[in-house]
């Protein structure tokens, strides 16, 4: 047995090699190490966090918890610090790197603090063990409890030499060769059509199976300015959707869980759900919106929007900074949407948007394309309010024109349904004064048999006697549609008050939750 005297470093150099595994080397206080990348003060062999106070000019700035913490220099911020989580940051920077290493409190992150700040790394009389230091990975040393290291910026700059003439190309290019930047191989592109097929490759090789999207050999074909695509299809048993858009146009695509119905079965179809909006919440002059939409078999689709669709007003002439005419045969002084649609056999499209409030002077121009196939089933909502009634606008806009076409497909034949058109202009504002809005609502397919049979009856029954309406305000009527034996109703509706009928479609349209499930339909009515 034998003592282990403690020695000061400055007499550790006269102790004999054979003989300094018997002796604890020990720094004087008040040492002074210049580091060039970082100091780090750590836990060490302690299995207990180490509790470090940390100063700024003699202010407290947070008491850590952690495994260790490090300071670095900017040259060292690809270093330790780095690996800690630290951020790079370039050598003409004149900072100080404070990094936590493992904190046991996420609210404690990385900091760049000025260089000209003194710190000071203190250990609380009351910590539950001692920390070690050491100084660019040397000089390791164990701080007690009351010890405390002061870091300041050297005085004693640090010159270095270049490879290149600029110090930041220099810095980029070492980074790039040490982190291997631009190494990880491109996305490939892929595209996908309408009609559930998609492209062939260049080789001619045979296009992929419907509802699947096919990889091309070059980079992600990007969608031209206000255009979009969402196609719904299954895959391997789940649904997927394949959606991609371009400014000022938008899609979100929230998950929606396939519910078990009040007899324990659960729904036939497997659900999905969109949002189409638009940058800024509305539609500026001069804009052309174009979705296209293809839902596959098994497959429905709930369409909606966060908010009421605000059309601007029309200016003058077009503008510099808009987009560029998409299709020359569209008056670029005008603004236009346009959806197409495809509901394939055994598919479900529900399209309800918000209602479309068109502001003073704005002209408005919708077109929607719909080609079911026969054993498809379709829900469609269209409708308008008078303006915006909070500034006092009524029914004072130049233009709205919206057309809805319906063509069923069976087999080989097509053929058009429903066109239904509705223009307004100025001259039909004093003709509309006691009305708020407009709604047209087509009901098309077997899946949503059920609701069209409710209509029916709710209008025959209010055609023969009368009877008490829940939403007095609202007037409305229906009109059959049959093309190949699909059956459906088409209902126009009218009211005095844009929340009355809103509710009254809600009321209407519940139905729709046997077939979508309640996670689905709960994003529209809570919307």
């Amino acid at each position: 047995n034998y003592s282990e005297p403690e020695l000061v470093g400055e007499e550790w150099g006269d102790v004999p090699k054979a003989y300094q595994h018997r002796v604890r080397k020990v720094w004087k206080r008040d040492s002074t190490f210049q580091v060039m990348n970082e100091v780090v003060v750590d836990r060490g062999p302690s299995p207990y966090l180490a509790q470090i106070e940390l100063y700024g000019d003699g202010t407290h700035l947070t008491t850590v918890e952690a495994d260790g913490l490090c300071l670095a220099t900017p040259t060292g911020s690809t270093a330790y610090s780095l690996a800690a989580g630290g951020s790079l940051v370039h050598p003409e920077i004149p900072a100080i790197l404070v990094t936590p290493i493992c904190a046991h409190t996420l609210s404690f992150r990385p900091m760049l603090l000025p260089d000209s700040m003194v710190l000071r790394v203190v250990i609380p009389p009351d910590s539950r063990n001692t920390v070690w230091a050491s100084f660019d990975g040397r000089h390791r040393i164990e701080l007690r409890r009351g010890d405390h290291i002061q870091i300041t910026a050297s005085k004693y700059p640090l010159p270095t030499v270049c490879a290149s003439q600029s110090q930041t190309q220099d810095w980029m290019s070492s980074l790039s060769r040490c982190l291997n930047w631009n190494e990880r191989k491109r996305q490939k592109k892929f595209t996908m059509g309408l009609d559930g097929e998609s492209d062939k490759s260049d080789d001619g090789g045979n296009a992929a199976d419907e509802g699947s999207a096919v990889e091309e050999d070059a980079g992600l074909q990007m969608p031209a300015a206000g255009e979009g695509l969402i196609d719904c299809h299954m895959l391997a048993g789940r649904i997927h959707q394949t959606v991609s858009c371009a400014y000022p146009l938008k899609i979100i695509s929230p998950t929606a869980a396939r519910c078990t119905l009040a007899d324990g079965t659960r729904t036939s179809l497997v659900p999905a759900v969109s949002y189409i909006l638009s940058y800024g919440g509305g539609i500026v002059h001069g804009d052309q919106i174009r979705v296209r939409v293809r839902v596959a078999t098994k497959c429905a689709l709930l369409l909606l929007t966060q908010g009421s669709t605000k059309v601007y007003r029309s200016r003058g002439k077009q503008p510099v900074s808009c987009l560029p005419n998409l299709n020359p045969a569209l008056d670029s002084n005008q603004t236009f949407q346009t959806m197409e649609l495809t509901v394939n056999d055994g598919a479900f499209l529900c399209l309800l948007p918000d209602p479309v409030t068109c502001f003073e002077g704005a002209k408005y121009n919708q077109r929607q394309w719909i080609k079911m196939h026969k054993g498809g089933s379709l829900v469609l909502l269209d409708w308008m309010t008078s303006g915006r009634m909070s500034r006092g606008e009524r029914w004072a806009f130049d233009k709205y024109f919206s057309v809805n076409c319906v063509s069923i497909v069976s087999g080989d034949k097509e053929r058009l349904a429903v066109r239904d058109a509705l223009l307004l202009g100025p001259e039909c504002g004093p003709r509309l004064e006691s009305l708020d809005a407009f709604a047209y609502l087509l009901i098309l397919g077997p899946h949503v048999a059920h609701i069209a049979d409710t209509f029916r009856s709710d209008h025959k029954q209010n055609r023969i006697r009368p009877f008490e309406r829940t939403h007095s305000s609202v007037q409305w009527s229906v009109s059959e549609v049959c093309a190949f034996d699909v059956l459906g109703v088409a209902v126009r509706a009218s009211s005095s008050s844009t929340e009355d009928l809103k509710l009254w479609i809600q009321s209407k349209l519940d139905g729709v939750c046997l077939v979508v499930g309640d996670s689905a339909w709960s994003m529209y009515c809570n919307a």
